[in-house]
């Protein structure tokens, strides 16, 4: 599939209490670890985040649109960038993701949705998600009227909502505090 991946690194990490892009899970960033798992695809990786540090870690980085508006700030940002009809959209708390579940994701994604969001255990994880670039005017509407709740956004869409299988749910955890972080670590 010709997409582009952005990876969204813009939020303040207050529940973390420092940079999740830039912890370290396993000796490596979660930024790291997760740029590995896209390896295999080719495609243009970009960070969505205006933060000073990210701007200087050797991948192309766009900044939010309009800071501190939350993940539908930056996704209107990397909707708005595109040159690819299919983007996928992650955040960069999810450091165990691997390469078998981006490559089931792609598999979910069929043209005639809006987007392909991951559900795990009836949980919609918008953030480990394909969107199709033609979304933006939802996206954006959301963003002007600050309705930033992203799944009140997925209600004015056409989204394909696809249950991970069993064996994959573990590499979407969302890492977002340093206990969560102690037991992936352990």
């Amino acid at each position: 599939m010709d997409s582009t991946i952005y990876i969204l690194c813009g939020g303040k990490s207050s529940r973390m209490m420092t940079d999740k892009a830039l912890s370290i899970c396993k000796g490596q960033t979660f930024l790291s670890r997760i740029i590995k798992a896209l390896d295999f695809l080719q495609n243009k990786i970009v960070l969505v985040s205006s933060n000073p540090k990210h701007i200087n870690l050797n991948i192309p980085c766009i900044p939010d649109i309009v800071c501190n508006k939350g993940p539908i700030s930056g996704i209107v940002s990397a909707l708005k960038k595109t040159k690819t009809d299919t983007n996928i959209i992650l955040s960069c708390d999810i450091p165990l993701i691997k390469k078998d579940l981006i490559n089931w994701l792609i598999r979910q994604h069929k043209t005639d949705y809006d987007g392909t969001v991951i559900t795990c255990n009836g949980k919609h994880m918008p953030l480990i998600a394909i969107y199709n670039k033609s979304s933006l005017p939802v996206f954006e509407k959301h963003l002007i009227n600050e309705q930033l709740k992203l799944m009140n956004v997925l209600k004015e869409l056409h989204i394909n909502f696809v249950e991970v299988p069993k064996n994959l749910a573990y590499q979407t955890a969302n890492i977002n505090t340093p206990e969560l972080l102690k037991e992936i670590s352990l």
